[in-house]
């Protein structure tokens, strides 16, 4: 093994570990033990190699993903045999929702989701729907949009509840935004890393250590209104460049993802949290 490549992959692991801090940490702070670890490890690796070998068009048999990933073909077969699908049923939420949100169609003269009509037949909420690309059953989409409490029936129609709801009993809900969240700030930071990077992608944080504990509350109220202010300016000027809320009859090239997250984060700088944070 070259003293170079030794080197690169000494660095690799050292971010590896960074990247794994705060998944550790939820993990101890949960109570799972290595072996809970491992196992979950494990599937993700046979999960994210047959993603992979999928994008290139490539069978993912056990043998490829063995060489892949390292792990034992009994444990690849193990996997395989279960189910282990993910929810695949959020992205499609997502988008429904996006349609409400900044389609015009689906909008008030005050940029604001519309009540759509749910009659049978060709109704507003149908149309969203088929309007979203999607081949499931309006009726699905309206169980699982109630299931989640993102939506309300009125006398009027179907009113969209807080747009950036995340009910908090649902924490596989929650966990799977979390996750994308993750790998686009990882792919932001490997972007804005590389030597021949010539537009760099957003990436700040603000922030200060010595809030007053005691007005966190209130902090955390303000925070969440300019969030909210931010995003529909933000959703507004990605809509704009996005092929089905506003499509370019004339563009024949490919279409990408475009992603702009941001999340409040407070923790007290000692285990014990500030003592004299309230001590006025």
């Amino acid at each position: 093994m070259s003293s170079s490549y030794s080197s690169h992959k000494q660095q690799t692991l050292t971010l590896l570990r960074l990247l794994l801090r705060p998944v550790i940490r939820f993990c101890l702070k949960r109570g799972l033990k290595v072996q809970d670890i491992s196992e979950c490890v494990k599937l993700e690796l046979a999960y994210s190699a047959g993603q992979e070998l999928e994008k290139q068009s490539k069978k993912a048999n056990a043998s490829r993903i063995s060489a892949m990933t390292g792990m034992h073909r009994r444990d690849i077969g193990r996997i395989d045999r279960g189910d282990y699908k993910l929810d695949e049923n959020r992205d499609t939420l997502t988008r429904i929702i996006t349609h409400w949100m900044t389609d015009p169609s689906f909008r008030t003269t005050a940029r604001k989701p519309r009540v759509l009509s749910l009659s049978s037949g060709k109704s507003e909420f149908e149309a969203l729907v088929k309007k979203a690309g999607t081949d499931l059953n309006p009726a699905t989409i309206l169980f699982e949009l109630k299931r989640l409490q993102m939506v309300e029936e009125t006398s009027r129609g179907l009113r969209l509840l807080a747009p950036n709801l995340i009910e908090k009993e649902n924490k596989e809900e929650a966990y799977h935004i979390a996750s994308e969240d993750m790998h686009g700030l990882i792919t932001t930071v490997e972007h804005n890393t590389r030597a021949n990077t010539d537009t760099p992608l957003h990436h700040l944080q603000t922030a200060f250590d010595s809030v007053r504990k005691r007005d966190i509350p209130e902090l955390n109220r303000k925070l969440l209104e300019a969030g909210h202010k931010l995003h529909l300016q933000i959703r507004e000027l990605i809509a704009s460049y996005d092929q089905d809320t506003t499509p370019d009859p004339s563009y024949r090239g490919e279409c990408t993802r475009v992603a702009f997250t941001s999340f409040t984060s407070t923790e007290s700088n000692t285990p014990e949290g500030n003592k004299n944070a309230d001590e006025e």
